[in-house]
């Protein structure tokens, strides 16, 4: 396995796990949302997971990972905004309709809707799988979605 191609797989995981630490402050800071950021978080927890899963695999050769258009600048320029975005958040908290708009700008970025279709296997379990997270992520995009359009039509009023 290239080390160039461990490195994406390794820096998306970190991704996820910053993504997750940003939606568990949202659950710390808007108690009354506390159950869906905490849901969001645990779901980008299990990206990560399945993503270190799939690491194991193409290291093995098990999996075949075909990094595209992903580079490795790409995805540190996503993780500095990121950990900057935690770092304003702890310093001042942002109103509710900040937050929404961040995440979903996060989730429906190209990089967090198509790492799933990067992984590919001859293996029946990994294709299903690979099934299972890209369903899961087109899930978690409508979630969110959903959530953001809600909280928009809340603050109107």
């Amino acid at each position: 396995m290239e080390i160039y191609k461990k490195k994406i797989i390794e820096l998306y995981i970190e991704q996820e796990l910053l993504i997750s630490s940003l939606y568990m402050r949202f659950s710390q800071r808007y108690l009354v949302h506390k159950d869906f950021w905490i849901k969001m978080a645990s779901e980008e927890r299990e990206h990560a997971e399945w993503v270190n899963h799939l690491l194991d695999g193409v290291v093995t050769d098990k999996v075949h990972f075909s990094e595209g258009n992903i580079r490795t600048y790409t995805i540190n320029t996503i993780i500095t905004y990121i950990k900057g975005l935690i770092s304003e958040f702890d310093k001042k908290a942002f109103e509710i309709p900040k937050a929404v708009n961040i995440a979903l700008d996060l989730e429906r970025s190209l990089l967090e809707k198509n790492v799933f279709k990067c992984f590919d296997s001859d293996s029946v379990e990994v294709k299903r799988i690979l099934e299972i997270l890209n369903k899961g992520q087109d899930d978690h995009i409508r979630k969110i979605t959903r959530f953001a359009v809600d909280i928009r039509e809340k603050t109107k009023k």
